[in-house]
């Protein structure tokens, strides 16, 4: 009999990218050090904001427009940091990642990573291309800013370093271990 997966298992499996089952131990694992990382953003938001908004009040700043980006820019280094050095390389000391497969897995398993990254590659260029676009809109003409060589070119640039960069990133997370027949 088939047991049920729970939503939340299902969630660890998609957000660490855990291959394999989630059994008691991942899950206390997981729970630990996200609880851990949870408490670190709380206290980083809080000190943040004080030390921000004492700056903006000691500095007399007149551009809210560039305190906002400061505070955004600290923000977001915050979260990955405390997300990459509290959670991401703490889980992967334990060993979860590794993808164990036997020698006769290893080919349908390579070809099942190569088909997932040909389907993400192109949505990826999609996605970059657009926003890149959006995002350098000045008050001109959208389509030809959509279509422009420099527009396309960065977008292909990015989605092919970073596809080939995961591709390897996680070919490299397969480990090939021996039957124990």
């Amino acid at each position: 009999m088939r047991r049920k997966i729970s939503w939340d298992d299902r969630l660890i499996k998609w957000f660490y990218d855990v291959p394999g089952v989630v059994d008691e131990h991942m899950r206390a694992e997981v729970g630990r050090l996200s609880l851990r990382a949870l408490a670190f953003m709380f206290v980083y938001d809080l000190l943040s904001g004080l030390v921000l908004s004492l700056w903006a009040v000691r500095s007399q700043t007149t551009s809210f427009e560039l305190l906002f980006y400061i505070a955004l820019a600290v923000q977001i280094v915050g979260l990955f940091a405390i997300t990459i050095f509290g959670v991401l390389i703490p889980l992967s000391r334990s060993g979860i990642f590794w993808n164990e497969v036997t020698p006769e897995e290893r080919p349908m398993v390579l070809r099942r990573l190569r088909h997932r990254w040909l389907w993400l590659a192109p949505t990826i260029f999609v996605t970059e291309w657009l926003l890149n676009s959006a995002i350098d809109y000045e008050q001109g003409n959208f389509w030809r800013l959509l279509f422009s060589w420099s527009e396309v070119y960065s977008a292909l640039r990015f989605a092919l370093l970073l596809g080939l960069f995961m591709y390897a990133f996680e070919r490299r997370r397969i480990r090939v271990v021996k039957n124990s027949d």
